[in-house]
C-alpha cells in the first residue's frame, strides 16, 4: 500500500484538461507540495509515505514498482529536486518518467545516491 501512486481525490479519473478547468486546481499548483489535491493528499505526504518503506529496507538488494508521481515526490523529498508547475502537465514535475523506466537508488551509511534515472534502454530493440 504505501507504493501506491499519489492519490488524486476529486481528480482521480479526470481528464487533464478537466483537472485544469477546475477551480481548486489552482490552489493545489500554488503550493502542491505541502496542499493536497482536492480530497486526495500533497506530494509531501506521498513522499513521507514512500521515504518511510525506504528508510526500513534491510540492506541488500531490493526491486520495488512504483508509480511515476509517487517516485517523483520521493526523489524530490530525497534530493530536494524542485516541485514546480508545469503549463503543459498537470503534475508539478520538470522532469519526467517513460512507462516502465528503470531508477536504480543506493543507500550507504543513511545517505540516499541516484544511480539511474529514467532509464528505459531495455524497451529499445
Amino acid at each position: 500500500m504505501r507504493l501506491r501512486e499519489l492519490h488524486f481525490g476529486d481528480y482521480e479519473g479526470v481528464s487533464s484538461a478537466e483537472v485544469r478547468h477546475d477551480p481548486g486546481y489552482a490552489a493545489w499548483q500554488r503550493d502542491p507540495w505541502t496542499l493536497p489535491a482536492p480530497g486526495g493528499e500533497s506530494l509531501r505526504e506521498v513522499a513521507a509515505r514512500l521515504r518511510g518503506w525506504a528508510e526500513e529496507l534491510p540492506g541488500g538488494t531490493v526491486t520495488a514498482f512504483t508509480h511515476g508521481a509517487a517516485l517523483r515526490a520521493l526523489l524530490c523529498d530525497l534530493f530536494g529536486w524542485p516541485v514546480t508547475p508545469q503549463p503543459d502537465y498537470v503534475l508539478p514535475f520538470p522532469y519526467r518518467l517513460a512507462h516502465t523506466g528503470l531508477t536504480r537508488l543506493t543507500r550507504e551509511a543513511g545517505r540516499w545516491t541516484l544511480l539511474t534515472y529514467n532509464d528505459h534502454a531495455h524497451l529499445e530493440d
